[in-house]
Parts: structure tokens; C-alpha cells; sequence
């Protein structure tokens, strides 16, 4: 065992401790197993979930280097949304409730990094956890309170920008529920042919005996997509519509979607400006920060001069900016402030969100768009008009959010 393991377990027996699990054991062979599907997920750039019988939290990094307890303790971290009071299956704690399982009993971690920089994490678990109605046995509160993690794990004090998923327990049917969805094309009555989304869910009962029920609901549903609008101006736009879930983004909750950008920090310009508006926010509502994408700022910006050009707010087609999410702006002057006046302006929006009835609003997009939990990567540019009189400011960001019938798990209150 290296010392990257070595921090890794002596963190997981750490935090099981509190929780009144008895410590893991190291596993080479588990970490065999986890360093190959490591070194698989680097050379294709994103997270991915391995099919396998065993438990498996996954991690990455991009922009610092890392040691054992980095990815523990993001894991670990999750404790924060875990009810206790109604001890199952919660979407968005299950690398948390996977490091306390108090059956688990062996460790296995590995390590990768991507050529563009990217460090990734997996870690391997015997037996697994997140097992259908037996968290009310395995997973229990700490005595004195959730542990503290370490202050390193603040990204923006440290200037780092950890990116980190929830563990992909759709794809692992032991785990409750599993859901796919694909874009299909239907004919209707009339002849006429219409594309849509065909989401199945999958939802696993289990039963005393160890065995199990399932149940299956398939659901067809529009490809509609919101456009958000910034208004500076009183310049009257449409609202646009809610999303519906992307096809995309569905099939693994872990995975990033879309092309593998560069894993980039930028340190001054428009780049850290607008990273750091959208972090600064993105704190202030418990969710992770974003980190910068070249390749997606290099299309934003090729938006915004279009725009420019064009003397209008209009958004990209669906196919133009390829799935990903998208926020615009127009305001007068203020280029060399672009980034932090336009971000400003979207998270104002804050003041008319429902926290307390979560779904998609239609004058609160701009705002749930930059605080959204699962987005992680951002990309944006900016561009005057000829006479220098208005600024255009166009945002991406990939995962896109705004999904419909997500706004819960990915919105908080700050």
C-alpha cells in the first residue's frame, strides 16, 4: 500500500469511527481493480462508473495536486444532506453512506490522471453498501456530530477547483432505482414523425428474504429546452419553456457529458473574473465550484461576437451549443467588468425563487442555472458593438442545468 492509500484508508476509518463502523481492511486486489478502471476513466477524460458487484465511489480534480484524504473527504461531505430521521436510499449522500457502511470491510483505492491534467479517484468496496432497505443498520449517526473536514477542502481558500459527482447507483440495480433516457422518433396518427424523450425507471423493492420486485414506468415527454434571458434595459424577451431531462446527461449521473475540454485555472483576466463571480455564489448555496473550459469559453465567445454583430439577444440552437446549458446578456459599457456585472445580474434573479416550492420558474432561470449542483464546468465570452456602446455576454456550462424534475436536488437556499 502506497501513502496515497494509506491516507485514504486511515481517512475512511476516521470518519466510520465516528459513525460507529468498525475500520476497513486494505484490499490489493480491490485496488487493482480500481486503479485500472482509473487509469480507463483518465484516457476518456470524465467520470464513468465501472459495472462491477462491488461498491465504487468515484472523484475527480483538476487544478491542484491532491493526497489520500481529498477525495475521502469530499465524499464524506455529503453527510450534510443525509436524514438520519428517514434512514434509505437519498440521491444525491451516496458516496457518504457508501465510506460509513458498516458491513463494507474492505478498501481498495487507485489514482489516474488524464492528459489534460484531470486526477481521478475511484474507490472499491467488499461488500458493497447503499443495499435496499438495510441503511437504517449500516449507516448511523455520529455520537458527537459530522466530523469536521479540513479547511484544505474549501476550493476557493485554497484556489483549487474540485469537481465531484454523486455515485451512479442507477446503474447498479441492487441500489433501488435505475433510469435511462434516449432520444426517440415516434410517428403520430396523422403520419408525421416527432422527436422525443423516452425515460424507463426502474424501481428495485427489496423484500426480507434478500430478493427484490421491480417495477418499471416508461414516460415520453418533449424535447423543449428553457432559453435563459438576462433583461438589462427594459429590453422585453421571451421566457422560454422548462428542460426536460437530456439525453446526455441522463445516462450516467456521474459523467460530465458532451466533449473533453481542458482542465485549465485561469489566474487573471475575464476567465478568473467570471469563475469567480460564479464560485462565489456557488459557495453561498453549498454546492461545488465550477471549473474553466477553453474549448467551451472559445465557443461561448464566438457566440457573443455573432451577437454582437447581430445588435440582438438570441440564443444558440440546442445544436449550436451542443447541449449545453446557456445564459446571455446585453447591458451598456461596463466591458472591462462584463463578467461580474452580467453573473450579478443572472444571480439577482435569487430574489424570486420558490426555495420552499423548488421547480422551474420562469423569471428565475439565469439564477438556477449558476448555482445548479451538477453543472461543473464553465465557459464564457464577451463582445462590444461597433460604436462601443453595449457589451454581449454569453455563458456556458456543461452539464447543462435547469433540468426539469431536478430543481430540488440541485438548487439550495443559501
Amino acid at each position: 500500500m502506497n501513502s496515497f492509500g494509506k491516507e485514504a484508508l486511515e481517512a475512511h476509518n476516521k470518519f466510520r469511527a465516528a459513525h460507529q463502523a468498525p475500520p476497513l481492511t486494505w484490499s490489493s486486489a480491490l485496488a487493482q481493480d480500481a486503479e485500472v478502471w482509473a487509469k480507463k476513466i483518465a484516457k476518456k477524460g470524465r467520470l464513468e462508473h465501472d459495472d462491477t458487484k462491488d461498491g465504487e465511489n468515484i472523484y475527480m480534480v483538476c487544478g491542484r495536486e491532491i493526497d489520500g484524504t481529498d477525495a475521502v473527504n469530499s465524499w464524506y461531505s455529503e453527510v450534510k444532506d443525509y436524514n438520519f430521521g428517514k434512514p434509505g436510499f437519498q440521491s444525491n449522500t451516496g458516496h457518504f453512506t457508501q465510506v460509513v457502511w458498516k458491513s463494507s470491510e474492505e478498501l481498495g483505492i487507485g489514482r489516474a490522471k488524464s492528459a489534460d491534467g484531470k486526477e481521478f479517484v475511484v474507490g472499491r468496496y467488499k461488500p458493497a453498501g447503499n443495499m435496499m432497505r438495510a441503511f437504517a443498520e449500516n449507516v448511523l449517526p455520529s455520537k458527537d456530530g459530522p466530523v469536521k473536514i479540513p479547511e484544505k477542502e474549501s476550493a476557493s481558500k485554497q484556489g483549487s477547483v474540485p469537481v465531484y459527482r454523486r455515485q451512479k447507483h442507477e446503474e447498479r440495480p441492487t441500489q433501488g432505482v435505475e433510469t435511462r433516457t434516449e432520444e426517440k422518433t415516434i410517428i403520430l396518427p396523422d403520419g408525421t414523425k416527432k422527436t422525443v424523450l423516452s425515460t424507463v425507471t426502474v424501481t428495485l423493492k427489496g423484500n426480507d428474504q434478500g430478493g427484490y420486485s421491480r417495477e418499471t414506468v416508461t414516460t415520453i415527454s418533449e424535447t423543449r429546452k428553457q432559453d435563459n434571458f438576462a433583461q438589462d434595459m427594459k429590453t422585453a424577451l421571451p421566457q422560454g419553456s422548462p428542460r426536460t431531462q437530456d439525453p446526455k446527461d441522463s445516462k450516467s449521473s456521474s459523467s460530465t457529458g458532451g466533449p473533453k475540454a481542458p482542465c485549465s485555472v485561469p489566474q487573471t483576466g475575464f476567465a478568473k473574473q467570471a469563475l469567480d463571480a460564479h464560485n462565489k455564489y456557488r459557495a453561498k448555496h453549498r454546492v461545488s465550484p465550477l471549473t474553466w473550459s477553453d474549448e467551451i469559453a472559445k465557443e461561448a465567445q464566438a457566440w457573443a461576437e455573432k451577437l454582437a454583430r447581430a445588435g440582438k439577444l438570441q440564443h444558440a440552437s440546442q445544436a449550436e451549443r451542443k447541449g449545453y446549458g446557456e445564459n446571455i446578456a446585453m447591458f451598456s459599457g461596463r466591458f472591462e467588468t462584463a463578467a461580474d456585472e452580467a453573473t450579478n445580474m443572472w444571480y439577482n434573479e435569487v430574489k424570486d425563487y420558490r426555495f420552499d416550492k423548488p421547480g422551474f420558474q420562469g423569471n428565475t432561470g439565469h439564477f438556477t442555472q449558476v448555482v445548479w449542483k451538477k453543472s461543473s464546468e464553465l465557459g464564457m465570452g464577451r463582445a462590444q458593438t461597433a460604436d462601443g456602446k453595449l457589451t454581449y455576454v454569453v455563458a456556458r456550462y456543461n452539464p447543462a442545468g435547469n433540468m426539469l424534475n431536478h430543481f430540488q436536488e440541485n438548487v439550495f437556499k443559501g
